[in-house]
């Protein structure tokens, strides 16, 4: 009897851990940068070069948009950021955002034409 009130509890206690270590889990520091890049028609455009540079600490990153113009920046740091876009017969494309712990950032960017 005693056995089976100490496995009781045993089994609610590790559930309760369980249930409340989970959302600690995701809490990594780090936070996730993707998005679409396309025209103003909205056809995505393939091989774009996205550049994601840290403001505060002066890292930059460097990613090519897919077949399907989806770029994609993970374990990215918090902190400030300006993204720029750039690809043969378009405007430049720049833009300023922040990632937070654990945040995903989806960033569609329109390309304007020259």
């Amino acid at each position: 009897m005693v056995l089976g009130t100490f496995l009781s509890y045993a089994r609610k206690i590790l559930f309760s851990l369980v249930v409340v270590s989970l959302p600690l889990a995701a809490q990594t520091g780090l936070g996730i940068v993707r998005g679409t890049v396309q025209d103003v028609s909205k056809a995505v455009i393939p091989n774009v070069k996205v550049t994601l540079t840290n403001t505060a600490t002066g890292v930059v990153r460097t990613s090519d948009t897919n077949n399907a113009g989806i770029y994609y920046f993970g374990s990215v740091p918090i902190g400030p950021y300006t993204m720029t876009v750039e690809t043969a017969g378009f405007k430049k494309w720049e833009g300023t955002l922040k990632v937070e712990a654990g945040q995903t950032v989806a960033i569609a960017v329109f390309m304007p034409m020259p």
